[in-house]
């Protein structure tokens, strides 16, 4: 029980942490600028999980079926992953390239962007295998909380002595936050596992394809909504005010993340083992129902304050708390569907069900934002955004349900 507190109060330290750099940006009153921050957080997570080919996945899943040898099986990952990245280094010009276009900045600093994407996602690896050894708190800290700290500390340097945050101080300040935090992991897992005693790992790492699909789709589908509103919208209040307000929304995503870093191993590992289903179905109706509850009270607490919040960002946020209540009460409902993709995702290694389902939602996402944008304008986004989540929630769960039975 107080393992999972402690998990709680670390992925809600993350989620502080991401709301206190905004206030931070915000006390400038650019919102050109946040409004840059806010894609360059979408464009940064996509362009990790595109460098990082899925191995992030595959060395938890694979990992959290088999915790015996954990150096061995660290180092395996990685071998794969680097003789992959060899094979592939395209992708990180083809990145590059993307960001070139995506940002109105100079080369250095494009590609500056693209490394801090690739750093990121050594650090995504090295932290989901500490994760899925059991240490879940000391992983997750890693991967969400030790980075935003680092970037809190150097841009409250920057308020407290009254030097302007710009494009550039992002770039850079994200660049060394992310090194560092790859620094002190592998510390960590140097002095924290036994590497006298290394054997050959039990389980054979090799890229996946399925894997792969799963997480590029996953990523694009949980930041589409940024890089849709950038695409349809041109002022830079609109965006920064409805980026926040996604933001705020995303917290349902973070709490499924809360429950599933705590439950998701022992589920892979009883279903792996064709234990009985009683206990799987125990699990993920235990999932629901916190979920749920969660999910209710944060959603009261931000429309009960919605208001002085927006005011507090940004006076000028707070003519969009219509917005606010729209997003708000569609992730009330959406909760009620649990861990139903998070789980569906992970259940197994090839899992082309769940990358056929998230491609019909990003599909869905695209064509409907298009559409609902031209009659409703940011409302109709919303709306477009939220059918599409509630699309692959059905989907999910109805194959959730389909293996519990």
């Amino acid at each position: 029980m107080l393992s999972k507190i402690t998990t709680f109060i670390i992925r809600f330290l993350a989620t502080f942490f991401q709301f206190f750099i905004v206030a931070l940006i915000s006390k400038q009153n650019n919102s050109e600028v946040l409004a840059f921050y806010f894609l360059y957080i979408a464009v940064h997570h996509i362009g990790s999980y595109i460098l990082n080919f899925g191995f992030e996945r595959i060395a938890f899943i694979s990992i959290s079926k088999n915790q015996n040898n954990f150096i061995s099986s660290v180092l395996e990952v990685f071998i794969n992953y680097f003789d992959v990245l060899k094979k592939k280094l395209y992708f990180f010009a083809l990145l590059l390239l993307i960001n070139i276009c995506l940002f109105n900045l100079s080369l250095i600093q494009c590609f500056l962007i693209t490394l801090c994407s690739f750093l990121f996602s050594i650090n995504l690896i090295a932290s989901q295998s500490i994760v899925a050894s059991s240490r879940t708190n000391i992983g997750v800290f890693f991967v969400r909380v030790f980075y935003l700290l680092i970037i809190s500390l150097i841009l409250s340097y920057y308020i407290f002595f009254d030097i302007n945050i710009g494009k550039q101080t992002i770039i850079y300040t994200f660049l060394l936050s992310v090194l560092i935090s790859i620094i002190a992991c592998f510390i960590y897992i140097k002095f924290n596992y036994d590497t006298k005693n290394t054997q050959d790992s039990s389980i054979k790492i090799k890229l996946s394809y399925d894997q792969y699909k799963i997480q590029i789709s996953n990523i694009i589908f949980q930041r589409l909504p940024i890089l849709l509103l950038n695409i349809f919208f041109s002022d830079k209040v609109t965006i920064a005010a409805f980026s926040l307000i996604h933001s705020f929304a995303s917290i349902r995503g973070t709490i499924v993340d809360i429950l599933g870093a705590q439950l998701t191993p022992k589920f892979l590992n009883i279903y792996e083992n064709n234990k009985n289903t009683f206990y799987l179905k125990e699990y993920f109706g235990k999932i629901q129902f916190f979920t749920v509850i969660i999910n209710v009270i944060y959603g009261a607490t931000i429309l009960a304050f919605g208001n002085y919040i927006l005011n507090f960002f940004n006076p000028d946020f707070t003519e969009y708390f219509n917005i606010l209540v729209i997003y708000i009460c569609g992730n009330i409902v959406l909760s009620f569907f649990g861990l139903s993709i998070f789980l569906n995702s992970n259940i197994s290694i090839k899992n082309s069900n769940h990358i056929k389902n998230i491609i019909m939602s990003i599909s869905s996402m695209i064509i409907l934002c298009f559409i609902l944008n031209k009659y409703f304008e940011i409302e109709g986004l919303v709306i477009g955004v939220l059918i599409s989540q509630l699309l692959l929630s059905f989907l999910s769960i109805k194959n959730i349900w389909k293996l519990l039975s």
